[in-house]
């Protein structure tokens, strides 16, 4: 169910003993809710996943450059389908394919137009780059996406939070680290510390299924033992 940011603020000043905000100002505690936005995001990318439409550069190779409605890109998810010259028409669907298995039969690969993309590669040590083909022959041409982005900022604390109450806990953990490791009197470094290290914990809980869901390189899956 949505929710204002305040109530992950209000939360962290109670516990602060601070309700009225004196030691530990509103301003001060949103703007760590902002950053927790993209640590929470970089950390685990579907934690807000953005379906949009890309248009291709010439040649195999692409890259995610720009915001998606809004949201800033940290992971490519999934190449789903051409979408046309006009961005608006769905088309054949594009599968993710291994690049041995281009380099084995289709020797010419990077070489390759045609009209439509029937495949992508994808190695995530380049989180925000792939590789199409055949490489688009015509332009504009667009793929659909999902990617994992960070949100755009809340405007103030009565903004709804933007990634739902799944992760409102985190976020407290994560304010509640930050706030405590302010370099003053009134920070508690190691406090602090525990309250990230349990901030972390929750979504590492999941980071496992989150790296075998995400596409990758398989060949390099299979070498590193990351697909077993």
């Amino acid at each position: 169910m949505p929710f204002q940011c305040s109530r992950i603020l209000d939360r962290a000043a109670t516990t602060l003993l601070d309700k009225t905000k004196v030691r530990w100002k509103a301003d001060e505690l949103f703007e760590h809710l902002l950053a927790g936005l993209t640590w929470i995001v970089n950390k685990k990318p579907s934690a807000n996943s953005v379906f949009g439409v890309v248009s291709l550069e010439p040649g195999v190779r692409q890259a995610i450059s720009q915001p998606i409605n809004g949201h800033r890109p940290v992971q490519l998810l999934k190449v789903h389908r051409n979408m046309g010259a006009d961005g608006d028409t769905p088309g054949a669907p594009i599968t993710l394919v291994e690049r041995t298995m281009m380099d084995r039969l289709v020797l010419d690969w990077p070489t390759v137009t045609d009209t439509a993309v029937e495949h992508y590669l994808f190695d995530d040590r380049e989180p925000l780059a792939f590789e199409v083909y055949p490489a688009a022959a015509n332009f504009p041409w667009h793929v659909a996406v999902t990617v994992g982005a960070v949100p755009p900022d809340p405007a103030d604390a009565n903004s709804t939070f933007p990634l739902g109450d799944a992760y409102e806990q985190v976020m407290y953990d994560f304010v509640m680290s930050q706030a405590l490791l302010k370099n003053s009197k009134s920070g508690n470094k190691a406090q602090g510390m525990t309250y990230l290290a349990l901030a972390a914990d929750a979504l590492g809980a999941r980071l496992k299924t989150e790296v075998l869901r995400a596409p990758r390189d398989p060949d390099r899956a299979g070498a590193t033992g990351e697909d077993r």
